[in-house]
C-alpha cells in the first residue's frame, strides 16, 4: 500500500544569484572522481568545490560555439559533458576536454546518458539514435546499436538502464529497447486516462527490484510493474498522491536512503520503509505556483542530495533536512499556523499539541493528525472580538479537562468548546503552577500573582512586603520539593510553601550562583534533575531541596550560545535546546554540544521562549517562521567527509593551472600560489586550513577560513605540502593530506662540484691560517701567562675587599648604630622565622619615661647617653633573650621564649629596679630616668605581630597608670 504525505517543506542550502554558477538554468548535475560537484547550465559548465566555481571552457577549438549543457556523467577518471550539438570527454588528470566522435562525425543531440556497473556507457540522442562504449581514455570504440523497429523513434526525453533494457521517455510515451537484439517496442500502461502513445513522458527510472517510474509533463507519476502490467497513476488530488504537488515530473535519483522524483513543484521522495511519499522542498517553494522550481537532474552527494532547479541555481538537502518536519504559515490554507511566530507549545490530554502564536492565537491538532511527513491540519479557537494583545500567546497549560491560555492581555481558559476570560487584567502571563498543595501561580511581567476565589493577589518577592524584588518579571515557576522556584529577569527566588522568601540566587560565579540574570526556563529530567535555562547558560541542579548546588554546563565556545530558552529531554538521556541560534543537542554525560539550524533543515534560527514540548515520541520547537517537529531518535549524528586538496596554482602573474600532484621549480622561482578546498559542501564556511612542508616543518601554519596560500622561495630540495582541513568546533574531524610534491632545484654553490671546490678551498686557508695562528699564539703564551698571575692578585684582594665591604654593610642594614642593638628591619625578619617555626613568644615592650623632658632640659646629646647606658643594661639584664632591638626612639622591644608569667613579671621588675638605681653624669649634671614595660605572652599558633600588638597595649596602661611600673597583657 503506497502511502503519500503531502505539503511538509524542509529547508535546504541554496546556490542561486551571484554565486558564480555560468547561468541559474540548470539542466545537469554529476560528481567526479575528487569530489568536484558539476554543475550543467544553459550557458556553459562549472566545477564546484565547495567554496568556488571553476568554468570548463567549452567552445575552444570548435568552429560554432555551443555551450548549452544537457547531460553530463561522471566516469573513474574522467567526465562526459553533452551539450545539445556535441559530446565532449573532460580527462580529470590531464584537465583536458575533447569532443567524442563516431567515425568521423560528431554525436550531437545526447538527451541520456548513463553506465551500467559493468562500465558500459550509453548515450542516446533525442532522435533515438543509441551509442555504447567502455571509457578507455578515448572515443576510438564507441559504438551505434541498431534499433529493430517498426516505425522511426519520437522525440527521446530520457534514458534508463534496466537490468534487461533500455527505457525510453519520450514525446508519446515508454519504449522498451531490448539491450541484446535492439528490439524497440511501446510500453503499455493499461492506464485509461493515459493514452496509448499520446503522451508526453519527461522522465523515467527502473529501481532494483524492476520497477518502472515514469514521469510526465502534464500527466502526473505513474509505477508501473514490467512482470505484472499493473500501473497506478499519482496525480495532485488522486487519492493517495498528497504530496505530489505537480502533473509535470522532470528526474529521478535513486538511493539507499529512497527515490528522489524532481517536479515542476519542488521534490519529493519515497521512502521504502514505509512505501509513502514525502515532499523534501524549501519552504518559500511552497508558496510559488507554476513552474518557479523545476527539479531537473539530481546527484547524491556523502549524506546529502543536489538538485539542480531551472532558473534557480542548485539545492543541497541533507539528511538532517528529512528529520526536521517544520510546519509554517501557508497563506492558500486556512488550516495552516496562524501566525509565523510561535511562542507557546503544550502536549495535553490524548497527546494533542496546542500552539500559542505571537498574534495568531491558540490552534490544536491532535495526534492522529500530525502524520510525518504532512502538513497538519490545524483548528483554531475562535477568539471572537478580544483584544489584539490578548493574541500574543505566552503560555499554554491544561488541567482538569480545561486549558489555561496565558496572553498578553489576561488569562482565559478554553473548556467544554468555550473560551472565557478568568482573569482578564492580569497582562503579560509568562508561565503557570499549581502547587502540590493546590496554590495556583501565574507569573506575569510585572510580578508573581496568587490566584483564589478572590481573585489574584501579589506574592512579595523581596525580603518583606515593603520591600520590591530586584525585578518584577516572572519568567519560569516549578516545584522543587516542597520550594516553589521563581525564575525571573534578576535571579531566581526560592519560596516557602507559605509564598514566603528562603532566598535569592543573583548573577555570580559562585555554587549558589547564576551565569545569568534571566532564568527563561525550568524543567525537571527523566531522571529528576532539575534544569535551568538562563541568558547566561544552562545549569543542572544538585543537592537537597533546602541546599542545591548550581552546576554550570557551558556549552562549547565556538557555538557561541549563552541564553537557553527552553528544555526538553528524550529517551536516549539527551537534552534538546531551544536557543536563539538553533536547536541544540547536548549530551550530559560527556557533555558534547551539536548545533541545527536552517542549514540542517530548521525553518529559524530563532527558537523561542516556553516553545518547546514533547509527547513521547516526537519533539515540538517553536520559534520564528513557524515550528519544527521531529523524532529523536531519527536524527543521524553528524558525519563529517573531509578531503583537503588543491583546486589550482600558478607561478607569479602567469595564468592558473590545473592542480598537478608533482611540481619542479627553479632556484629562484616565482611566488607560488595554490587554491585549496576540502570539498565539505554541508557546512564549507566552518572549514578551517593549515598546512606544513615535510620534512621541514613539523608544525602547521594556521590559515584560519583562508583557502589560499603564497609560497615565495622555498627552499632547494624535495618537499611534500601537507594540507589539514578540520570543521571549526569538531578536531576529530581533521584530515591531513599530502596535496603537493615540490622539487626546488638547487643554486650553482649548491651543486656537488661546486662545494667540492669550496671545500679544499676552505681546507687551504685553515691550514695557512692555522701555521700563522700556532706561531703567534706560542709568542703571545707567555704574555699572557705573566698577566694572567697579575689579574690573579688583583681579584683576590678585590674579592677580600668586597667581602669586608658587605659584612659591613650587613652590620649597617640590621644593627641600630646608636644603642648597637639590633634595629626594626632585622626584629621582624627574626619574628618572621619563628613565626615559620611555630614557637610561642613572649614579647616585652619598653618605654623610656619623660624623655622628652632629658632631651628638651640636658640636650640630645645627654639624650643619645641615656639611650646607650639603657642599651648596655638591656643587654645585662635580659640574658636567655632571643632578639632584642630598638624598636624606635626611646622604645626597646624584646622577644622572648619564656612563657612563665611569674618569672617574666620578676625579669621585668629586676630591669625596672636596675634602671631606678641608675645615674649618669654629664659635667656638673647628675640625670637619672626610670622606665614603664608592657610584657604579652604569646600562644600558640599566634603571630609575633600579634604578641607585639598586646604588649603595646599593656605599655600603654603601664603608662596611663603612673609609669615606671610592668602591665602583663
Amino acid at each position: 500500500m503506497l502511502l503519500v504525505c503531502p505539503w511538509l517543506t524542509w529547508a535546504a542550502t541554496a546556490i542561486g544569484p551571484g554565486s558564480g554558477l555560468p547561468s541559474l538554468m540548470v539542466e545537469a548535475l554529476a560528481l567526479d572522481d575528487r569530489g568536484f560537484l558539476w554543475i550543467g547550465t544553459q550557458d556553459g559548465v562549472a566545477r564546484f568545490g565547495s567554496h568556488r566555481f571553476l568554468t570548463v571552457e567549452l567552445d575552444r577549438g570548435h568552429a560554432l560555439p555551443d555551450r548549452n549543457v544537457r547531460r553530463l556523467l561522471a566516469v573513474p577518471g574522467a567526465v562526459y559533458v553533452a551539450t545539445t550539438s556535441r559530446l565532449h570527454r573532460f580527462d580529470l588528470a590531464t584537465e583536458s576536454l575533447r569532443a567524442v566522435d563516431f567515425g568521423d562525425a560528431g554525436v550531437s543531440g545526447v538527451i541520456g546518458l548513463q553506465r551500467d556497473p559493468n562500465g558500459l556507457i550509453y548515450a542516446v540522442t533525442e532522435t533515438g539514435q543509441v551509442f555504447h562504449w567502455r571509457d578507455r581514455g578515448g572515443a576510438r570504440d564507441i559504438e551505434r546499436m541498431a534499433l529493430v523497429a517498426s516505425a522511426p523513434l519520437p522525440e527521446v526525453n530520457d534514458l534508463s538502464l534496466g537490468r534487461e533494457a533500455l527505457w525510453l521517455a519520450t514525446v508519446r510515451g515508454i519504449y522498451r529497447v531490448d539491450r541484446r537484439t535492439g528490439k524497440t517496442e511501446l510500453l503499455d500502461l493499461a492506464l485509461p486516462e493515459i493514452a496509448r502513445g499520446a503522451v508526453h513522458a519527461s522522465a523515467i527510472h527502473e529501481t532494483e527490484n524492476g520497477e518502472l517510474w515514469i514521469g510526465f509533463w502534464n500527466d502526473g507519476l505513474v509505477r508501473h510493474d514490467p512482470r505484472s502490467g499493473a500501473s497506478r497513476r499519482l496525480r495532485p488530488g488522486d487519492p493517495g498522491a498528497g504530496a505530489i504537488r505537480s502533473t509535470s515530473i522532470y528526474s529521478f535519483l535513486d538511493t539507499p536512503r529512497g527515490l528522489y522524483i524532481g517536479t515542476n513543484r519542488g521534490m519529493v521522495v519515497h521512502r521504502p520503509e514505509c512505501d509513502c511519499l514525502r515532499a523534501l522542498n524549501q519552504p518559500e517553494w511552497d508558496a510559488v505556483e507554476g513552474r518557479g522550481f523545476v527539479i531537473t537532474d539530481l546527484i547524491e552527494e556523502g549524506d546529502g542530495v543536489w538538485a539542480g532547479v531551472w532558473g534557480t541555481g542548485i539545492t543541497r538537502f541533507s539528511a538532517f533536512d528529512e528529520v526536521f518536519e517544520n510546519q509554517v504559515r501557508v497563506p492558500d490554507r486556512e488550516d495552516s499556523l496562524s501566525h509565523p511566530m510561535v511562542y507557546s507549545l503544550h502536549v495535553g490530554v490524548g497527546r494533542r499539541l496546542w500552539i500559542g502564536t505571537y498574534g495568531g492565537g491558540v490552534q490544536w491538532v491532535d495526534a492522529a493528525a500530525r502524520r510525518p511527513g504532512e502538513a497538519w491540519p490545524l483548528q483554531e479557537i475562535p477568539w471572537g472580538n478580544r483584544a489584539v494583545e490578548s493574541r500574543f500567546i505566552w503560555s499554554l497549560h491544561e488541567e482538569d479537562k480545561r486549558l489555561l491560555i496565558g496572553s498578553g492581555r489576561g488569562l482565559m481558559q478554553w473548556s467544554d468548546d468555550r473560551l472565557q476570560d478568568l482573569y482578564p487584567d492580569l497582562l503579560s502571563i509568562r508561565d503557570f503552577l499549581r502547587t502540590s498543595e493546590g496554590v495556583e501561580l501565574v507569573g506575569t511581567t510585572y510580578g508573581l500573582k496568587r490566584l483564589d476565589a478572590a481573585g489574584p493577589h501579589s506574592v512579595p518577592l523581596g525580603p518583606d512586603a515593603s520591600t520590591p524584588p530586584p525585578s518584577a518579571v516572572v519568567w519560569s515557576l516549578l516545584e522543587r520539593g516542597e520550594e516553589v522556584w521563581v525564575g525571573t529577569a534578576n535571579g531566581l527566588a526560592r519560596l516557602s510553601p507559605q509564598l514566603r522568601l528562603i532566598a535569592w540566587h543573583p548573577v555570580g560565579g559562585g555554587a549558589t550562583q547564576l551565569p545569568g540574570a534571566v532564568v527563561w526556563t525550568q524543567k525537571r529530567g527523566l531522571d529528576g534533575t532539575h534544569w535551568l535555562g538562563t541568558s547566561g547558560g544552562l545549569v543542572a541542579v544538585r543537592g537537597t531541596p533546602g541546599a542545591p548546588h548550581f552546576e554550570r554546563h557551558p556549552l562549547p565556545e565556538h557555538l557561541g550560545i549563552h541564553g537557553i530558552n527552553s528544555i526538553e529531554f528524550d529517551t536516549l538521556g539527551q537534552l534538546w535546546l531551544g536557543t536563539p541560534k538553533g536547536l541544540v543537542r547536548y549530551r550530559p554525560g560527556t557533555r558534547q554540544a551539536e548545533l541545527f539550524d536552517r542549514q540542517d533543515g530548521l525553518v529559524s534560527d530563532q527558537l523561542n521562549t516556553h516553545a518547546s514540548a514533547s509527547d513521547g515520541e516526537r519533539l515540538y520547537f517553536g520559534g520564528a517562521g513557524g515550528l519544527v517537529a521531529f523524532d529523536p531518535r531519527a536524527v543521524p549524528e553528524r558525519t563529517v567527509r573531509l578531503a583537503p586538496d588543491v583546486v589550482k596554482m600558478r607561478l607569479g602573474q602567469e595564468p592558473w593551472q590545473p592542480r598537478r600532484r608533482e611540481l619542479a621549480l627553479a632556484h629562484e622561482h616565482q611566488p607560488l600560489q595554490l587554491e585549496f578546498t576540502a570539498f565539505q559542501f554541508g557546512r564549507p564556511e566552518r572549514v578551517r586550513y593549515a598546512y606544513r612542508w615535510t620534512p621541514l616543518e613539523s608544525a602547521f601554519t594556521e590559515l584560519g577560513d583562508a583557502k589560499s596560500a603564497v609560497f615565495s622561495r622555498l627552499p632547494s630540495g624535495r618537499q611534500v605540502l601537507q594540507l589539514r582541513a578540520e570543521v571549526i568546533g569538531d578536531p576529530a574531524s581533521g584530515v591531513i593530506a599530502p596535496v603537493l610534491t615540490v622539487d626546488v632545484a638547487m643554486a650553482w654553490h649548491e651543486t656537488l662540484w661546486a662545494r667540492l671546490l669550496m671545500a679544499l678551498t676552505v681546507l687551504a686557508l685553515a691550514y695557512l691560517v692555522y701555521f700563522l695562528r700556532s706561531r703567534q699564539s706560542r709568542l703571545y703564551a707567555h704574555g699572557l701567562a705573566r698577566d694572567v698571575r697579575e689579574r690573579t692578585h688583583q681579584l683576590t684582594e678585590a674579592k677580600e675587599a668586597l667581602e669586608t665591604a658587605n659584612a659591613k654593610l650587613q652590620q649597617q642594614v640590621s644593627i641600630d648604630p646608636l644603642t648597637g642593638l639590633d634595629n626594626r628591619r632585622e626584629l621582624f625578619q627574626v619574628a618572621t622565622r619563628l613565626d615559620a617555626r611555630g614557637t610561642a613568644l613572649t614579647a616585652m615592650l619598653i618605654d623610656l619615661d619623660n624623655f622628652k623632658r632629658i632631651n628638651d632640659e640636658h640636650g640630645h646629646q645627654v639624650g643619645d647617653a641615656v639611650l646607650v647606658d639603657f642599651a648596655m643594661l638591656l643587654r645585662q639584664v635580659i640574658g636567655h633573650q632571643v632578639a632584642c632591638a630598638r624598636y624606635g626612639g626611646e622604645e626597646f622591644l624584646c622577644l622572648l621564649d619564656d612563657t612563665d608569667a611569674a618569672s617574666l613579671g620578676a625579669l621585668s621588675q629586676r630591669l625596672l629596679d636596675e634602671v631606678r638605681q641608675r645615674s649618669l653624669r654629664e659635667g656638673a649634671t647628675e640625670v637619672r630616668y626610670t622606665a614603664s614595660v608592657g610584657v604579652a605572652i604569646g600562644h600558640a599558633g599566634e603571630t609575633a605581630e600579634a604578641v607585639i600588638r598586646r604588649a603595646d597595649r599593656a605599655l600603654y596602661r603601664a603608662k596611663e597608670t603612673g609609669r615606671n611600673r610592668v602591665c602583663l597583657d
